[in-house]
């Protein structure tokens, strides 16, 4: 006997199974032509994004304790200091402006990174740097055609560059 959850579970399952309602995907384009890119991230691009928020606390205080049931003072001053930075996730993503569709996500990692989506000649990206943990924010960095075929990002202390 089917309940209203599991009916509802089942036709969702049937629903991704089939494909209704996929306009894009999040890896590029179904019927797309192999764009490749290659993306040259430096941690001075990211230094520039935003302020770093640095996680921990620090303490002063006084210091007392008791022993036997006798309160004894201590004058002396204590100081707790911890600090600890979160790793910062670098990702890229596209998106076609006209359609407000993400076409893909990527995270990256420092230096050279290369990977390949499947993109119609037609479209148009505007691209986005998202950055969290110990760095914060989100950043435009450009825009080019997919007809272009291989796509060159550089994200230096210059600033972003696309070719």
């Amino acid at each position: 006997m089917f309940t209203v959850s599991k009916l509802g579970f089942f036709l969702a399952l049937v629903c991704l199974l089939s494909s209704c309602g996929r306009q894009a995907r999040r890896n590029g384009d179904v019927d797309g032509q192999p764009t490749t890119f290659s993306v040259q991230l430096e941690r001075a691009f990211v230094r520039g994004m935003n302020v770093r928020y640095p996680r921990g606390r620090v303490e002063m205080g006084f210091h007392s304790s008791h022993h036997h049931g006798h309160h004894h003072h201590h004058n002396g001053m204590h100081t707790d200091i911890g600090l600890s930075f979160a790793s910062t996730q670098v990702s890229i993503s596209a998106y076609d402006p006209d359609k407000h569709v993400v076409l893909f996500t990527r995270r990256l990692r420092w230096g050279n990174n290369h990977f390949t989506v499947p993109l119609r000649p037609e479209r148009q990206l505007n691209f986005e740097l998202q950055v969290s943990g110990g760095y914060n924010g989100s950043e435009p960095i450009g825009h080019a055609a997919a007809a272009t075929g291989d796509i060159a990002i550089i994200l230096d202390e210059n600033g972003s560059s696309l070719k």
